[in-house]
Protein backbone atom coordinates (compact mmCIF):
# COMPACT_ATOMS: atom_id res chain seq x y z
CA UNK A 1 0.00 0.00 0.00
CA UNK A 2 2.72 2.64 0.62
CA UNK A 3 4.40 1.57 -2.26
CA UNK A 4 1.89 2.30 -4.12
CA UNK A 5 1.73 5.91 -2.81
CA UNK A 6 5.02 6.62 -3.77
CA UNK A 7 6.05 7.72 -7.37
CA UNK A 8 7.60 5.63 -9.82
CA UNK A 9 10.99 6.34 -9.48
CA UNK A 10 10.57 5.21 -5.56
CA UNK A 11 8.41 1.90 -6.44
CA UNK A 12 10.95 0.80 -9.07
CA UNK A 13 14.06 1.61 -6.73
CA UNK A 14 12.12 -0.39 -4.17
CA UNK A 15 11.27 -3.46 -6.64
CA UNK A 16 14.82 -2.91 -7.67
CA UNK A 17 16.37 -3.53 -4.10
CA UNK A 18 14.06 -6.14 -3.10
CA UNK A 19 15.47 -8.27 -6.46
CA UNK A 20 18.92 -7.41 -6.38
CA UNK A 21 18.14 -8.85 -2.11
CA UNK A 22 17.24 -11.94 -3.78
CA UNK A 23 19.84 -12.77 -5.92
CA UNK A 24 22.44 -11.04 -3.09
CA UNK A 25 20.46 -14.09 -1.04
CA UNK A 26 20.78 -16.80 -3.77
CA UNK A 27 24.52 -16.19 -4.25
CA UNK A 28 25.19 -16.62 -0.52
CA UNK A 29 23.71 -19.80 -0.84
CA UNK A 30 25.42 -20.60 -3.69
CA UNK A 31 29.16 -19.90 -1.93
CA UNK A 32 28.08 -21.59 1.00
CA UNK A 33 27.32 -24.66 -1.41
CA UNK A 34 30.57 -23.83 -2.92
CA UNK A 35 32.47 -23.78 0.45
CA UNK A 36 30.55 -27.60 1.39
CA UNK A 37 31.56 -29.24 -2.11
CA UNK A 38 35.52 -27.87 -1.69
CA UNK A 39 35.12 -29.48 2.47
CA UNK A 40 33.87 -33.22 0.66
CA UNK A 41 35.98 -35.69 2.35
CA UNK A 42 38.75 -37.47 0.33
CA UNK A 43 38.43 -41.26 1.69
CA UNK A 44 41.13 -43.89 1.08
CA UNK A 45 40.65 -47.15 2.10
CA UNK A 46 44.13 -48.83 4.35
CA UNK A 47 45.12 -52.36 3.47
CA UNK A 48 47.29 -54.85 5.18
CA UNK A 49 47.51 -58.10 7.03
CA UNK A 50 44.66 -58.24 9.81
CA UNK A 51 46.53 -61.46 10.74
CA UNK A 52 49.79 -59.66 11.80
CA UNK A 53 49.55 -57.56 14.76
CA UNK A 54 52.32 -55.04 13.89
CA UNK A 55 50.54 -54.71 10.83
CA UNK A 56 47.03 -53.92 12.51
CA UNK A 57 49.37 -51.41 14.70
CA UNK A 58 50.90 -49.91 11.99
CA UNK A 59 47.21 -49.53 10.06
CA UNK A 60 46.13 -48.05 13.21
CA UNK A 61 49.03 -45.33 13.85
CA UNK A 62 48.45 -44.38 10.47
CA UNK A 63 44.41 -43.99 11.01
CA UNK A 64 45.27 -41.71 13.79
CA UNK A 65 48.13 -40.00 11.98
CA UNK A 66 46.05 -39.13 9.25
CA UNK A 67 43.08 -38.13 11.69
CA UNK A 68 45.44 -35.72 13.02
CA UNK A 69 46.75 -34.40 9.65
CA UNK A 70 43.30 -33.47 8.43
CA UNK A 71 42.00 -31.84 11.57
CA UNK A 72 45.77 -29.47 11.35
CA UNK A 73 44.85 -28.55 7.53
CA UNK A 74 41.04 -28.76 8.09
CA UNK A 75 40.32 -30.82 5.23
CA UNK A 76 38.08 -33.64 4.76
CA UNK A 77 40.30 -36.70 4.89
CA UNK A 78 38.83 -40.56 5.82
CA UNK A 79 40.65 -43.81 6.53
CA UNK A 80 38.96 -47.06 5.92
CA UNK A 81 41.06 -49.33 7.94
CA UNK A 82 40.38 -52.91 6.99
CA UNK A 83 41.45 -53.99 10.35
CA UNK A 84 38.41 -52.59 11.36
CA UNK A 85 35.96 -53.50 8.84
CA UNK A 86 33.94 -56.74 7.64
CA UNK A 87 35.50 -58.38 4.68
CA UNK A 88 32.15 -57.46 2.75
CA UNK A 89 32.81 -53.26 3.28
CA UNK A 90 36.15 -53.35 2.47
CA UNK A 91 35.74 -55.38 -1.18
CA UNK A 92 32.86 -52.65 -1.36
CA UNK A 93 34.76 -49.90 -1.16
CA UNK A 94 37.37 -51.34 -3.56
CA UNK A 95 34.79 -51.66 -6.06
CA UNK A 96 33.56 -47.96 -5.55
CA UNK A 97 37.11 -47.14 -6.49
CA UNK A 98 38.38 -45.49 -3.34
CA UNK A 99 42.46 -45.10 -3.35
CA UNK A 100 44.18 -47.74 -1.46
CA UNK A 101 47.29 -47.60 0.61
CA UNK A 102 48.70 -50.91 1.27
CA UNK A 103 50.27 -51.49 4.85
CA UNK A 104 53.75 -53.39 3.69
CA UNK A 105 54.63 -56.25 6.23
CA UNK A 106 55.64 -60.09 6.18
CA UNK A 107 53.08 -61.89 4.10
CA UNK A 108 51.07 -58.87 3.50
CA UNK A 109 50.82 -60.88 -0.41
CA UNK A 110 49.60 -63.63 0.92
CA UNK A 111 47.10 -62.15 2.94
CA UNK A 112 43.48 -63.90 1.69
CA UNK A 113 41.54 -60.14 2.16
CA UNK A 114 44.71 -58.15 0.53
CA UNK A 115 44.32 -60.76 -2.52
CA UNK A 116 40.82 -60.49 -3.07
CA UNK A 117 40.91 -56.49 -3.00
CA UNK A 118 44.52 -56.35 -5.31
CA UNK A 119 42.44 -58.94 -7.73
CA UNK A 120 39.60 -57.15 -7.80
CA UNK A 121 41.01 -53.70 -8.45
CA UNK A 122 43.19 -54.74 -11.26
CA UNK A 123 40.05 -56.57 -12.69
CA UNK A 124 38.68 -52.88 -12.83
CA UNK A 125 42.01 -51.72 -13.87
CA UNK A 126 41.84 -54.07 -16.97
CA UNK A 127 38.22 -52.54 -17.67
CA UNK A 128 39.70 -49.79 -18.10
CA UNK A 129 41.98 -50.10 -19.97
CA UNK A 130 45.05 -49.60 -17.91
CA UNK A 131 47.35 -52.30 -17.61
CA UNK A 132 46.83 -53.95 -20.87
CA UNK A 133 49.50 -54.90 -23.53
CA UNK A 134 49.07 -52.96 -26.91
Amino acid sequence: LNVRRRGPLARWSSELMSAAGCHICELQAMNRHAGCLKRQKRSFLLLGNRDDMEAVAAMQIFEAAMSEVSQQLQEGIEIFNCSMLPEAQVLMFTQQGIPIIIVLSEGVLTCPLVQRVCTLRSSQLVEQGIGTSS
